[in-house]
């Protein structure tokens, strides 16, 4: 991993972190996830499917036309294939993909074909698991200008029934399933605008939230709305910091919102920058809680994105300074490990979206930048990172009795490597080991198939 860099900040319930400035870990290679260029404002769809593969769909420009793409990525992290879902359309907007009850794909994209034959609105295509083939639903499930001009956001209910979320300058508009006989459902919105919306659901309760951008005054930030068949669920709820203290106004969000259902666990959190009027820092809020549950330390963070991780732990990604910056939870989402800035593919002159999926455990994060060649999506897996703690814990007899800890994000790892010197210890069920030794070791290593390596001083006696 090189030589790293760190700094220490401050978190809400986080009394330290290490900040390090390191070259990716393992995998730690980028891999374009598409050959042609796209637009800056190009945010993908992203979605596991049940044997592993990452299928990243998102826009690409031929001539005058927009096309629909999917690149289908393997969990070791390699380049599969990629095929069109939709081709010669007029407009389209970002698509959002979701699994479908039998394990296929189902994507939702606001459009407009061609004008000899328009026919605008939301629209909805379905392929088995493996990709393709891919077909489109010949109506859009909600027809109409303002469903064709706006990104989209997509979940299910735990029965497998889809959800599509929009935005209209009246304010944010669903549907439960596919059904174009069937009605839009409403969150209003006092003033201009809603922005970037998304949705997530709670993977134990079954209740599912939509989630927006507001620029409307008296009423800015980041709202979530939880949402059921025949519309609204109880008030709305703003994101802790999310805009200046009387809502008067907010920074301006650049993609959708990171929302995400945590996997084997209840829950649904929100990240997001806080600070006006700048941004000072990423926030971590689990939806219905009165304060952020984490607040880390990035002046200027922008594209902030959210993945679930097995047992209830969550990745964070961000913007920064033309790097990327990543961490990962523990099991409560109450803590982080160590972030750590991931460089930027090469030849990079601008991050444009940050994104990821992290169900198998790594995070799969996809990005769009300006590079050479264009504007293109990259990818590359980041594993989680190791901390290793050391303490000199007795003395005696001319021998030190050094203690060692391994944790993942503050729980501790059983079974993990701690290479001192040249000694090889294994890590008991407490994520701890001893070693008594008249050396002075300079340095210790903390191993683990699945996690990039840690690294600690020993102190000296």
């Amino acid at each position: 991993m090189g030589m790293r860099r760190c700094a220490l900040g401050a978190t809400l319930l986080v009394s330290l972190v290490v900040v390090c400035v390191a070259a990716a870990g393992p995998p730690g290679a980028w891999t374009r996830a598409g050959k042609r260029p796209g637009s800056r404002d190009s945010e993908a769809g992203l979605v596991r499917t049940a044997d592993g593969v990452l299928h990243v769909i998102s826009l690409r420009r031929s001539g005058t036309k927009l096309e629909l793409w999917q690149v289908r990525i393997g969990s070791d992290g390699r380049l599969l294939g990629s095929n069109a879902i939709l081709r010669g359309w007029a407009n389209l907007g970002n698509p959002a993909v979701v699994l479908s009850p039998d394990g296929g794909l189902r994507v939702f994209v606001g459009g407009d074909r061609a004008p000899a034959a328009a026919n605008p609105g939301l629209v909805t295509a379905t392929s088995p698991a493996e990709g393709a083939p891919w077909t489109i639903q010949p109506e859009p499930v909600a027809p109409g200008a303002d469903a064709a001009a706006t990104d989209v956001g997509a979940t299910t209910t735990k029965d497998g029934t889809p959800i599509a979320v929009w935005v209209t300058p009246t304010g944010l508009r669903y549907r439960y399933g596919v059904d174009p006989a069937g009605a839009d459902l409403v969150v209003p919105v006092t003033g201009c605008c809603a922005l970037h919306p998304n949705a997530a659901t709670d993977i134990v309760t079954g209740q599912p939230y939509a989630a927006f951008a507001s620029s409307a005054p008296r009423a800015s930030g980041i709202v979530v709305q939880p949402i059921g068949p025949r519309g609204a669920v109880g008030q709305p709820q703003y994101a802790p910091g999310s805009a200046s203290k009387n809502r008067a106004s907010a920074v301006a969000s650049d993609e959708r919102v990171a929302i995400a259902a945590r996997l084997g666990a209840s829950g649904v959190y929100v990240a997001y920058g806080v600070g006006y009027p700048t941004v000072k820092g990423v926030a971590l809020w689990s939806v219905g809680a009165t304060h952020a549950v984490l607040r880390l330390p990035a002046q200027g963070a922008s594209e902030i994105a959210l993945a679930a991780a097995p047992d209830g732990r969550l990745w964070l990604a961000w913007a920064r300074n033309g790097a990327n910056y990543v961490t990962r939870t523990n099991r409560t989402a109450t803590r982080v490990e160590p972030v750590r800035a991931i460089s930027s593919p090469p030849r990079t002159t601008a991050i444009w979206r940050v994104q990821g999926v992290g169900s198998l455990g790594p995070l799969d994060l996809v990005i769009n930048v300006d590079a050479t060649g264009g504007t293109t999506f990259w990818h590359q897996q980041i594993l989680p990172l190791l901390s290793l703690a050391v303490s000199a814990v007795a003395q005696q007899d001319g021998a030190t009795r050094y203690s060692f800890a391994v944790t993942d994000a503050g729980d501790p790892v059983p079974n993990a490597t701690v290479k001192v010197g040249t000694q090889t210890l294994t890590t008991g069920l407490a994520g701890t080991v001893v070693l008594t030794t008249t050396d002075q070791p300079l340095a210790a290593l903390a191993s683990k198939a699945g996690y990039a390596t840690g690294s600690a001083r020993v102190p000296k006696p």
